[in-house]
């Protein structure tokens, strides 16, 4: 009940659940961090769904709490029996846990420097990153038969845009009609 207090538990996260009325303990609790796992981050009833292969300039752009739509691109065989590839939107206004390493923590300076150019170095030897998603269990199995079936992108959105939109499937013909 004191500044001191809740000063301890600025930026922390539960370690496990606690009872609504129940005393928060120190062993109850752990700084958010990589070593704090996903799964601090991932809210009651959702799940951490991790999208591997991320190009990295795509994901450097990207930050935890950021909301992302995923898009699905595969070869689909049309109604004349043409084969072409087409475009779904499969998700919309997805919350973003984290970005490789990065689960927003709220580093120092020190902490965040140390982390970035670990992230660095494993960059070196991949091009790409992995996005960890909050998903409904459904979306979440969805998503990982899309990723089976075709190619998936995510795209930003604005922080104040929670709509989602009516989209219909983007194919080529479309496109140059």
């Amino acid at each position: 009940t004191t500044d001191a207090d809740f000063k301890a538990i600025e930026n922390a996260v539960a370690r496990i659940q606690i009872p609504k009325g129940n005393q928060i303990s120190k062993y109850a609790i752990t700084s958010l961090s990589p070593e704090a796992g996903l799964s601090s981050k991932i809210p009651v009833s959702m799940r951490g769904f991790i999208v591997n292969n991320v190009p990295v300039a795509t994901a450097s752009l990207i930050k935890p709490d950021d909301n992302v739509d995923v898009l699905l691109t595969f070869s689909a065989v049309m109604k004349n029996g043409a084969q072409q590839n087409v475009t779904v939107t499969l998700l919309q206004n997805v919350k973003v846990l984290g970005v490789g390493n990065d689960l927003g923590q709220g580093l120092d300076a020190k902490t965040a420097s140390a982390l970035k150019n670990k992230d660095e170095d494993a960059s070196a030897y991949s091009d790409s990153s992995a996005l960890a998603l909050a998903l409904s269990p459904r979306d979440a199995q969805y998503l990982a038969l899309a990723q089976k079936e075709g190619d998936i992108s995510v795209i930003l959105r604005s922080h104040g845009d929670v709509t989602n939109y009516l989209m219909e499937i983007a194919t080529f013909e479309k496109l140059f009609n």
